[in-house]
């Protein structure tokens, strides 16, 4: 069980990794106009977290298709005081999304002790939503321990939530992904 959970932790920070370098080794898009549904987005972040979401705009990676879409990211940060319930709150987002009309795509999960990662498409849009702590940087963390964030206080664990906003994919493959998606609930359904 223990090695499943690191291996969930590894996968997310290679995850992570991968994202952070493919953004910075690429050229800023050219700027563009927030879209209405991005702009809803943020301001859906805004009242679950009560923190205004820094927001920029970005090359957004699609992880599944390693594509680099011009898009915006919207972000909020803090510890377990400022960002109390940073999870639950972000799994509110999520569920949100989808009564919005945004599909969860499983092809976009991924999941481990340290953090989440969902894609939804929305027509040609994709957004990509990841939370995930750390402990903070005066934490440390026996090697030979797992790293819980139950074993933490509030002001030890780091959040960071962010929301990756990318207009006009590829219909062809947002029609694909649904139709797999709606084979696999038929097929869950009987």
């Amino acid at each position: 069980m223990l090695r499943t959970a690191r291996f969930g932790v590894v996968v997310m920070g290679l995850f992570t990794l991968v994202l952070v370098l493919m953004n910075g080794c690429k050229q800023q898009p050219a700027p563009v106009e927030e879209p209405a549904a991005f702009t809803a987005i943020v301001q859906d972040m805004q009242a679950l977290f009560t923190i205004q979401p820094a927001t920029q705009k970005l090359l957004v990676i699609d992880p599944v298709k390693g594509d680099s879409l011009n898009g915006f990211e919207a972000k909020v940060t803090g510890n377990g005081v400022t960002l109390a319930d940073a999870f639950v709150k972000a799994d509110s987002l999520k569920k949100l999304l989808v009564a919005k009309g945004w599909v969860a795509d499983s092809l976009y999960q991924a999941d481990g002790p340290q953090g989440s990662f969902t894609g939804f498409h929305q027509g040609k849009d994709l957004c990509l939503v990841s939370s995930e702590w750390a402990p903070a940087d005066s934490v440390v963390v026996p090697q030979d321990q797992p790293l819980l964030q139950e074993n933490l206080a509030p002001e030890q664990r780091n959040y960071t939530v962010v929301v990756q906003y990318a207009a006009g994919i590829v219909e062809a493959a947002v029609a694909a992904v649904d139709s797999v998606a709606a084979d696999t609930t038929t097929a869950v359904a009987q």
